[in-house]
């Protein structure tokens, strides 16, 4: 069994995990490795830093010539001052008193600096800690210090640029690194991160095909995060992969089996009839019928009806008449986003039927265009134009109308 496997298996002892990084140290003192192990399994059983910089100090003081560990102990002696005072007023003197520690901080750095001048980390952390003293960030209530928020901001917008900007073997370099880490709650939710920006990354890259693996994949390990599932629908649905998506919506039915699962899981199987000729209609019909039963606010009832409408038009069973029960209902409704959910569903009526002419006419009506022509022996045209009158416009609603058209006219 190697290192790693043996200090993250549950089955070895913390008393054991803590007499091998003892013994590492004892016959060679100056493994940096040891002391980081030794620590995190200090953190990990809920100690406070104190014991964990009696470490590095014991070590530093035997190794006056080690560089490693004296950048490690001005790094714990930073989280105390900037953050953990409970930890700082039980420091000995003059390690207690937050100007005498900064200094010390700074005198610990300079020294490994000396001692290691390629290492670009402690020049790195030099810099940082003389940019915070100068901003008060050690003297100030940084809640209320205008500087030190904006360096925070900035920062953060600087990190989100520089993560947008990897792209996806420098996200599975990020991620192979993240595995290697101790387990952990940290680790986890860093990985989980990661992996759907990889996702998103190798899809915005065009690599289509290993996006689609990644997607399944992860889904595969995390079937309880939402928006993980999210991501992975959008990503099968880019690349028409309904098969796949099929078989995780009917996954995702048996965990869940909510109103909502089981709506998604009709939807792809409409999607399945519409893209690749899966005319399994009787099941469609079965899973809306059903349900019904669990169907029970207005919006939930109005949604079951738009697939209702959905499986008429592909399975030709009197879509019309369908579509004529469905907008009479809706008749008087002034939201335009409701009424637009209803005309969509007519303008794919109308496709599928190959009545284009009917389709620009609908979407004439709703945006009361100029272009409008006159077919008073249509029902559902009468019922659009009636839906229409008490439609109220609406900017972006429009707009969405309005490309359908044009998208139309040029198609």
């Amino acid at each position: 069994m190697s290192r790693r496997m043996f200090f993250s298996s549950p089955n070895s002892g913390v008393s054991n995990v803590y007499t091998i990084y003892d013994q590492i140290l004892e016959d060679t003192p100056s493994e940096i490795r040891a002391y980081n192990g030794k620590r995190k399994l200090i953190l990990q059983e809920g100690q406070d830093n104190r014991k964990v910089i009696e470490m590095y100090r014991q070590g530093a003081e035997k190794l006056t010539n080690h560089a490693l560990l004296k950048e490690r102990l001005a790094k714990e002696y930073y989280r105390v001052l900037s953050g953990n005072k409970s930890v700082l007023k039980d420091l000995p003197t003059p390690y207690n008193n937050p100007k005498d520690l900064l200094k010390s901080i700074k005198m610990f750095l300079e020294s490994a600096k000396e001692l290691d001048q390629d290492n670009n980390q402690i020049s790195i952390q030099l810099d940082k800690l003389e940019e915070l003293s100068s901003l008060g960030f050690f003297s100030s209530d940084c809640r209320v210090n205008k500087q030190i928020k904006q360096r925070t901001k900035d920062l953060r917008i600087q990190r989100r640029q520089e993560i947008a900007a990897l792209d996806s073997t420098q996200l599975r370099k990020q991620l192979s690194k993240i595995k290697k880490r101790m387990s952990n709650l940290d680790r986890k939710k860093d990985q989980l991160i990661t992996e759907k920006r990889y996702i998103r990354t190798l899809q915005k890259e065009k690599k289509f095909k290993d996006s689609v693996e990644q997607a399944v994949q992860y889904y595969t390990r995390n079937p309880k995060d939402i928006d993980g599932l999210k991501l992975v629908r959008i990503t099968l649905k880019k690349n028409k992969r309904f098969d796949l998506l099929e078989t995780i919506e009917r996954e995702n039915q048996k965990h869940q089996n909510s109103f909502w699962a089981k709506l998604s899981l009709i939807d792809v199987l409409l999607k399945r009839v519409e893209v690749n000729n899966k005319k399994n209609y009787s099941e469609i019909a079965d899973l809306i019928e059903k349900l019904k039963d669990s169907g029970r606010l207005n919006r939930e009832k109005y949604e079951i009806k738009f697939r209702e409408i959905r499986l008429s038009v592909l399975s030709n069973q009197s879509p019309e008449q369908k579509l004529l029960e469905v907008g009479g209902e809706l008749v008087g409704i002034s939201k335009a986003y409701k009424v637009d959910r209803f005309i969509r569903e007519c303008v794919y009526y109308f496709e599928n039927k190959k009545m284009r002419h009917y389709s620009i006419m609908t979407l004439n009506l709703v945006l009361k265009s100029d272009l409008l022509e006159q077919d008073n022996d249509n029902q559902l045209l009468s019922l659009i134009e009636a839906l229409s009158e008490f439609r109220i416009s609406d900017t972006e609603q429009d707009k969405s109308i309005l490309q359908l058209r044009d998208k139309l006219l040029n198609s």
